[in-house]
This record gives C-alpha cells, structure tokens and sequence, in this order.
C-alpha cells in the first residue's frame, strides 16, 4: 500500500525541525517532496527513505544542542518554583532573612524537572521512531504498545515524586536555607529556560513552531 504523502510530510517536517533546519527550508524541502510524488506517482518512502532518514540528509540531529535545551528547560523550571517561592514565602520573611525549603518541596521540584526530562529524552525518541516505521504496521503497533507503556511508567514516576515528598515517606524538616532575595535572583536568571519546556515537533507543515516573540504575544493578548 502506497504510504500517504501527507503523513509523509508531517513526520518530515517534525524531524526536519527537531534537527534545527530553518523554517523556511522546512517547507521548500516538504514542497519539493510533495511535487515529486504529485508528478512521478512514486512512493515518497521508496523515492525518499523514512522521514527520519532523509532529514538528516539535510541536517543531522545534534545531541548536544539538544542536551543543553533540556539542561536549560530543567533549570527553567527550577528556577520558576524558586521565584514562586520568594515572591510568596509561607509567613512573612524579610528579604535578608532565610527561605527554608523542606523535602516536600524538593520532590515537588523533581516531579516537575523530571516531566521536562521525559518530554526531552522519551518523548524525542518516540518521534524519531514514528519516523522510521512509516509503512511497517507490525512496527508502528509496537511502537504504539510501547509508546501507553512508556506513558504509564512516566505517570507513576512524576507520581512517586509527589507522594515521596509527604512526610510520612520522608522525614520532615528543612533540607536547606537560604536568603530569600538570593532565591528571587536564581529564580530570575533561570526562569527564562521554561521557554524550551517543550521540544519543538510541531509536525504540521502548516503550522511552525512558535518563537519567542509569538508566544510573548499570545500570554499577553
């Protein structure tokens, strides 16, 4: 059965975005995929390869800048609960005085690092292998299966978290303090890392990713 050249074409977008090739080339690659199968009626897998493949033809995935995204998310999200933390302080606590942060607040923290850290690892690895089983059913049901397992053990995990910072797992008291406006500035310097909480695979060749300045407009409209 012939593989669907706008199914191709989401899954090509998406890595070729994930990959970091600019927007505009993003849809010049998608065109010129889309008139070669519109004109020879050829398999865009047989003519092509999988979408996975033929993007990194034109640029290669780059862990590294993909490990400092997810470096960047994980501190953003730090950094926004520890501005929270000192602009609302349980009490009323001075600027000079200390913020004292318990566990619970620590697993609170590593409940919501760890979600950035699934949708950056697991999440950007399911997408590049929904990439390369286009046209395999027996593949693209195994990955299906693997995708809700996956997705369960995700939920337990962030779960876990949450209830291993209740006191009756842990025990209760301050696992450190510090002042409360040194914790307003971390908060500040970090938390624009939130911008890459989510990774972008965005797969419609429609609808690019959003920029800074779209979503900047979007909160404030």
């Amino acid at each position: 059965m012939p593989t669907d050249v706008w199914t191709y074409s989401k899954l090509l977008a998406e890595q070729l975005r994930i990959n970091g090739v600019r927007e505009r080339e993003v849809r010049e690659i998608v065109a010129q995929v889309q008139d070669h199968v519109l004109m020879t009626g050829e398999d865009p897998i047989v003519a092509f390869g999988q979408p996975a493949d033929y993007a990194g033809t034109w640029r290669p995935l780059r862990w590294t800048s993909w490990l400092l995204r997810l470096t960047t998310a994980c501190l953003g999200v730090t950094g926004l609960v520890a501005l929270l933390t000192a602009l609302v302080p349980a009490g009323d606590i001075g600027w000079t005085e200390n913020i004292d942060v318990d566990t619970a607040a620590l697993a609170m923290v590593a409940a919501y690092v760890t979600t950035a850290v699934l949708g950056w690892t697991v999440g950007l690895w399911l997408s590049r292998q929904r990439s390369r089983v286009l046209g395999d059913p027996r593949r693209q049901w195994l990955l299906r299966a693997l995708s809700l397992l996956l997705f369960v053990v995700a939920v337990v995990v962030v779960g876990w978290l949450f209830v291993w910072g209740d006191d009756s797992f842990l025990p209760s008291g301050t696992a450190f303090s510090q002042p409360r406006w040194l914790v307003a500035a971390f908060g500040i310097l970090t938390v624009p890392g939130v911008y890459f909480w989510n990774p972008p695979t965005r797969n419609m060749p429609d609808q690019p990713s959003s920029t800074l300045r779209m979503r900047v407009r979007r909160w404030f409209s």
